[in-house]
């Protein structure tokens, strides 16, 4: 909350409040996939928070300057990563973990600032995995558990550390997945879906929270399906894709449109359909593939260029096209190609550099050109 003192009236009312509302409107425009009007925003918000702490403001202010500060910085680097920008993507958390620093050198226990340094090592960890530097994303993610935990002992209860401190678990399962660590995994995967019930027993009366900790959970337990999936543990696989599914119904009943929830409900029936394909289950797994679809258009309805839904299509329609060769639907197979090419085209009109989508795009291009022959 601000304080307002007369000789700052005019510096509050110009700056500070219009950094708050730019950072809002860019929340708004990075839910729909306006990137460019949400890059806009933040950097709005930045340049305001900045220019307010070069005037002399008591204690109190500075804490919450600082903060708010890291927050916009913490926004423009997650946007920057959705972008495949990884430099900036980097930079920027780590402009935000210093801003949070300058809060806390103020206010040690300040819960907002501490809660969102633990965010930003976190988000940093995940672009460092991204890019293959495994050992610097382990630090970061032990890192952020260790400020996380230092967070939750000053509130236990505090519902956004324990959803962050799970998803530091996730995410380092699935860093650990990949290196071939895959009982840590596992582990890492149970420690995340413990403390997400353990929120979502916390927030039984706050219905925004409980959305967004069962769309979390979901995504937990379809981490821990993939892993099962690819240790041939098919009974365990179905169950974990199977109970993801049953977060995100139940998230979707908070939040009916929510965006995240939809695409993360399409990747669930993604995955099961490609365990169903591997048990010979080809009805069932058409079917998931198409109510899969039916979960990704719905999020692009409300999001058109969302980059995420875009790119999950296009590699549902690929795994779609080859069970369709499979099953000799040479028609379907081709238009179903084609679709996927339309889908990676589309992402890369946001993200023009970003490697994967161009290499998706261009190894779907390459088989309609080898077919077309």
């Amino acid at each position: 909350h601000l304080v307002f003192h007369p000789s700052l009236q005019c510096i509050i009312t110009c700056v500070a409040l219009p950094g708050s509302l730019s950072q809002a409107e860019g929340d708004y425009y990075q839910l729909l996939a306006r990137y460019n009007e949400a890059e806009q925003e933040y950097r709005e918000s930045i340049t305001a928070y900045q220019q307010f702490l070069q005037a002399e403001v008591n204690e109190d202010y500075l804490v919450n300057a600082f903060n708010n500060l890291g927050n916009s910085l913490l926004k423009l680097g997650n946007l920057q990563q959705t972008l495949g920008e990884n430099s900036d993507s980097l930079n920027s958390y780590q402009q935000a973990i210093s801003s949070y620093d300058h809060a806390l050198s103020h206010n040690p226990s300040y819960l907002y600032a501490l809660n969102g340094k633990g965010l930003a090592v976190q988000n940093k960890g995940k672009l460092q995995a991204n890019m293959s530097q495994d050992k610097d994303a382990l630090n970061s993610y032990e890192q952020a558990l260790e400020i996380l935990k230092e967070t939750l002992s000053h509130d236990p209860g505090y519902l956004y550390a324990l959803n962050n401190k799970a998803e530091v678990h996730q995410y380092q399962g699935k860093l650990q997945a990949n290196l071939g660590q895959h009982e840590n995994a596992l582990n890492s995967y149970k420690k995340a879906t413990v403390l997400y019930d353990e929120a979502l027993s916390r927030a039984i009366d706050d219905m925004a929270s409980c959305g967004a900790l069962l769309e979390n959970k979901g995504s937990v337990l379809q981490s821990q399906g993939a892993l099962q999936y690819c240790l041939s543990r098919d009974a365990d696989a179905l169950t974990s894709y199977r109970q993801a599914l049953t977060a995100y119904e139940e998230a979707l009943t908070y939040a009916p449109h929510s965006i995240n929830a939809l695409n993360n409900k399409g990747n669930a029936l993604q995955s099961l359909g490609e365990l169903q394909v591997r048990l010979s289950y080809n009805t069932d797994a058409l079917n998931s593939y198409q109510k899969a679809i039916s979960a990704y258009d719905e999020a692009l309805d409300h999001a058109p260029n969302n980059i995420y839904a875009l790119n999950n299509k296009g590699l549902l329609y690929i795994k779609r096209y080859q069970l369709q060769v499979d099953l000799k639907l040479e028609i379907k197979a081709r238009q179903s190609l084609q679709t996927a090419l339309q889908c990676f085209s589309h992402s890369l009109e946001m993200a023009p550099n970003d490697a994967f989508i161009c290499g998706q795009r261009d190894q779907v291009q390459a088989q309609l050109n080898g077919e077309g022959n």
